[in-house]
């Protein structure tokens, strides 16, 4: 049974948990695991953009952007927005940071930013980890009987691992039911 932060409670035969499961399932040990952050900047654009969906980087040894990509690039129809990611340590304020990530942009990618749509900060955007590997086989997804673990947080910090550890849990699971195990 999962019980829901409003009280609701939903039968489920197997559940699958992509997120760190320590705060989710009791009796699990608490983690303490550091993640990396980072900070993602909107900004109106005159650009075009690529007209293709690709990732810019910005490869200055000392940018704290990392990289860009347009969202009219990936969107049909979309208005001209730059989104530019930061992952690096600094200690600069929301009008320092702005500043900088406009002055990167034009020296790096000549690409001039209008007005700043939003300025979001993601605090556990990737898991760090002392070793790494690519993903999890689908025996070593399951925790108890009914309950399985996936996501990036187990392997490595990579949409693959998401992805790759998201299939393994899923063909545990599968396995589980083709075999006749039924909680």
């Amino acid at each position: 049974t999962i019980q829901l932060v409003n009280g609701d409670n939903l039968k489920s035969d197997y559940t699958i948990i992509a997120t760190p499961a320590d705060v989710l399932v009791p009796n699990l040990p608490k983690s303490n695991k550091p993640w990396h952050s980072v900070q993602t900047l909107y900004f109106d654009t005159d650009d075009h953009g690529f007209d293709q969906p690709i990732i810019g980087l910005i490869a200055g040894d000392d940018c704290l952007s990392n990289n860009f990509h347009f969202l009219n690039d990936v969107f049909e129809n979309h208005p001209k927005v730059i989104s530019v990611s930061v992952v690096a340590k600094h200690d600069l304020t929301k009008d320092q940071l702005e500043e900088r990530v406009r002055k990167e942009l034009i020296e790096q990618a000549h690409i001039k930013a209008g007005d700043l749509i939003q300025m979001m900060e993601i605090k556990k955007a990737l898991p760090t980890f002392d070793s790494i590997q690519y993903a999890m086989s689908p025996t070593e997804t399951q925790l108890t009987q009914n309950i399985f673990l996936a996501g990036d947080q187990l392997s490595n910090g990579s949409l693959n691992a998401a992805m790759l550890n998201g299939k393994a849990a899923a063909q545990a699971v599968i396995s589980n039911i083709e075999n006749g195990i039924f909680v």
